[in-house]
């Protein structure tokens, strides 16, 4: 599961809904991601990271605009769960000012988004849900 997250050139081939992603997995890189939303538009973004545990964690963070505005954080976690499974706990925290007025018109593409990620990933690692 963790070289598929960190594989970010590979996430086209199994990820429907950050169907592009560009960068280095690494504290401080920058990163250029695709999503394909549900509502059928393909926005671009741009993200930097921000935690990597190797093995365990990944995260960065997205702005639109100006820190403080429109901000979302992604983190994926490999959190272990015997000796020969694990799960993964993604969240998507979202946060600023215009949150209350963006979520509205995001919420359900990144709901679903998630969703297809998240099912897509077990299906490539051959898990469930």
């Amino acid at each position: 599961m963790w070289k598929r997250l960190v594989d970010l050139d590979g996430y086209g081939s199994w990820n429907p809904w950050i169907v592009e992603a560009r960068g280095d997995v690494a504290v401080g890189a920058r990163l250029r991601l695709r999503y394909a939303m549900a509502s059928g538009s393909r926005p671009r973004a741009r993200g930097t990271v921000t935690e990597v545990v190797d093995g365990r964690v990944v995260a960065w963070r997205q702005r639109a605009g100006v820190r403080g505005v429109f901000d979302v954080t992604h983190r994926f976690e490999v959190v272990p769960s015997s000796r020969r499974t694990c799960r993964l706990r993604y969240t998507i925290d979202v946060g600023g000012i215009a949150t209350a007025a963006v979520w509205g018109f995001v919420s359900g593409d990144m709901e679903t988004g998630a969703g297809a990620l998240v099912d897509a990933l077990g299906d490539v690692v051959g898990g469930r849900r």
